[in-house]
């Protein structure tokens, strides 16, 4: 990969324009996504400029959020029109939605007609909805119909027809059956849709979230999921490839903010654009910093009197945030996954407890053992192995307590999750250990 992008640079240095086309020619779609993020922006523009037309549409549903937003910040509306008819209705609303208002109307006015009416349905649903991710490029029979009238009408529909099921409607275009093709296949000509379809299907709702929608298609192993309004009617289908874009994303966007990072933040950001975007974060930080800090500003006298002290506050406090992380990771998987809820709530935290109390006894005992052999006081490792101890249950206790908060105040239970439990774990940390050792400090002398 490195040494295709340097072709490239040297082709776009040296005008060789014949050259990089070439080297395009023969890249997969999803390989040029990767290259365009890697390359400074001036060269994002020159090479996508280079790309036929099909390619082009391929490519910029596989690129990042920033990079997309600055390659349609160059187009004409001419030029995204042109683009966005090479794709199917629900990845154009994608593109489309990036668009400011005005622009937007512009790019739907020269769609055809057709796929603009599409496009402007799928812009009615929120984005991270089953509506907003949903296609609408299915097969739908009414119930009557026999197999060998459905199987004459496919032949009529053309290779373009995205087939993993038939869904089967009643005379309202009310959902009432899904068949898959191999049953559809096999089944009598003469029979009738509705004597061998699969009755209740699974569906999505609309407005149903992305992740509730993954996690119906990963649970039932599905190729494709209908999707229908609260009285029924088809709507659309979220397929399959979808749902694994939706995982990717999800799984990075609560990565990124479990550490305070901006979601749209790439490895290749511009300096300026990642210093504006982690730097709040970072105050947020600093400002927690600052409380851990002003705990351990009451116990000077306590260091100055035992310089001991100094040594074990790292371990105790860096122990309760590992500690925390861990609970922390847990925790919010799980409510990704569906498999937390805020019900679970208080059987949730009483296990996290009870881990961390588990924990702290081991560790606290081994950690409380290494301090009295490394200073020969057995008072040090006391206060450290009780330190511990309460700062790891503490630490389980809030890296369960934080994500399921954020949940309950409709939050993203990732957003930030990281540097607040770094905060609890330090501040309680210092305060725990600090306490203990002016308490016992005429034995740590």
């Amino acid at each position: 990969m490195d040494e295709i992008i340097e072709n490239i640079r040297e082709s776009l240095k040296k005008n060789r324009l014949f050259d990089l086309r070439e080297t395009l020619k023969v890249l997969h779609p999803e390989d040029i996504a990767g290259l365009l993020e890697r390359l400074e922006e001036n060269e994002k523009e020159k090479v996508f400029s280079e790309l036929d037309v099909e390619v082009a549409a391929d490519v910029l549903l596989e690129l990042g959020d920033e990079s997309l937003s600055f390659l349609l910040s160059r187009f004409t509306e001419e030029e995204i029109s042109e683009i966005t008819q090479e794709m199917e209705p629900h990845e154009a609303a994608d593109i489309v939605a990036e668009l400011p208002m005005e622009t937007r109307e512009e790019v739907l006015e020269l769609i055809p007609k057709e796929t603009s009416k599409d496009v402007e349905t799928l812009l009615q649903y929120p984005e991270n909805t089953a509506g907003g991710i949903m296609s609408l490029n299915y097969v739908s029979f009414p119930k009557d119909l026999t197999i060998e009238e459905s199987l004459n009408r496919f032949r009529a529909m053309g290779a373009e027809t995205d087939l993993s099921y038939v869904y089967v409607t009643d005379p309202t275009n009310h959902l009432v059956g899904v068949l898959p093709l191999r049953r559809l296949l096999v089944s009598p000509l003469q029979n009738r849709l509705e004597e061998i379809m699969i009755q209740r299907p699974i569906v999505a709702h609309v407005d149903d979230d992305q992740e509730v929608v993954a996690r119906i298609v990963k649970k039932y192993d599905l190729l494709a999921l209908p999707v229908v309004d609260r009285v029924g009617l088809l709507k659309g289908v979220v397929r399959f490839r979808d749902v694994m874009d939706v995982l990717e994303k999800e799984a990075t966007e609560d990565i990124l903010r479990m550490g305070g990072t901006h979601i749209e933040e790439s490895v290749f950001s511009s300096p300026l654009k990642s210093f504006l975007r982690r730097v709040p974060w970072l105050y947020v930080n600093l400002f927690t910093a600052l409380i851990a800090a002003s705990v351990v500003g009451l116990f000077t006298e306590t260091i100055v009197a035992a310089a001991t002290v100094a040594v074990f506050m790292p371990m105790v406090a860096g122990m309760g945030g590992n500690a925390g992380t861990q609970t922390l990771a847990l925790i919010v998987r799980g409510i990704a996954l569906g498999e937390v809820t805020l019900k679970d709530t208080w059987r949730v935290l009483l296990k996290q407890i009870s881990v961390g109390f588990l924990t702290g006894i081991a560790i606290g005992i081994l950690t409380a053992l290494i301090a009295f052999l490394w200073k020969g006081n057995p008072v040090m490792g006391l206060v450290v192995g009780i330190a511990l101890v309460i700062n790891i249950v503490t630490a389980c206790t809030f890296g369960a307590l934080i994500p399921l908060t954020l949940k309950k105040l409709r939050l993203d239970p990732a957003l930030g999750s990281g540097i607040f439990i770094t905060a609890t774990t330090d501040a309680v940390g210092f305060l725990v250990f600090l306490s203990l050792a002016t308490l016992f400090i005429k034995f740590l002398k």
